[in-house]
């Protein structure tokens, strides 16, 4: 009766091996590798929002006169403050500046000479990433003096320029304006230009 129960025993044990195929081989698994990331930079957005101020060195000279002009020009420096706004990549602008500088020439025979402005101005743009084209329309004040005369004079100013930031806060910037002042002492169409390098901080 036992070796009848031992060979039952044996015989099931070999049906149940061959019926799951023998012995399974281990499975090794291969490992998961993580998807690669791919950085694209994103546009800058409002990097010429906010306030600034800012400084420039200036090269200043008359053009447009009636009369005859001889060397009427300087150089000088000046001041400004703002404020802009972003809507997308365009870029809206209000600001001042206070630009002093040693303008001095002849006019008609008569040595004249311009001294320091006071400017308003608003500027509009379109941000190209950390490049910002502007144009400006603004409002000026200056002295004019011819040693017997002195008055003040006033008019409509405006200009082309382009800033370009270098880190989040700095930024450089450089400035072409006309101003085109009253006429003064018989002197039609009085304008003088200029161009200005500077650099602003942004906050």
């Amino acid at each position: 009766m036992k070796r009848i129960l031992a060979a039952t025993t044996a015989l099931v044990a070999s049906a149940t091996v061959a019926h799951a195929g023998g012995l399974a081989a281990p499975t090794i698994e291969a490992p998961v590798t993580a998807p690669v990331a791919v950085i694209v930079a994103a546009p800058v957005v409002g990097a010429f929002q906010g306030g600034y101020v800012g400084g420039a060195l200036t090269y200043g000279f008359a053009s447009d006169y009636a009369g005859s002009t001889d060397d009427v020009d300087g150089f000088g420096a000046a001041l400004r403050a703002g404020y802009d706004w972003q809507f997308g990549s365009w870029v809206l602008g209000l600001g001042a500046e206070y630009g002093y500088s040693d303008v001095k020439g002849t006019i008609a025979g008569t040595d004249v000479s311009l001294d320091d402005t006071k400017s308003v101005f608003a500027r509009a743009g379109y941000a190209l990433d950390t490049w910002l084209p502007y144009a400006t329309l603004g409002y000026t004040w200056s002295g004019y003096d011819n040693g017997t005369t002195s008055v003040d004079l006033e008019g409509a100013s405006y200009g082309l320029g382009v800033e370009k930031l270098f880190t989040a806060n700095w930024s450089g910037f450089a400035e072409y304006t006309v101003n085109d002042f009253d006429d003064v002492n018989g002197v039609s169409d009085l304008d003088t230009q200029a161009v200005k390098l500077g650099v602003n901080y942004r906050f």
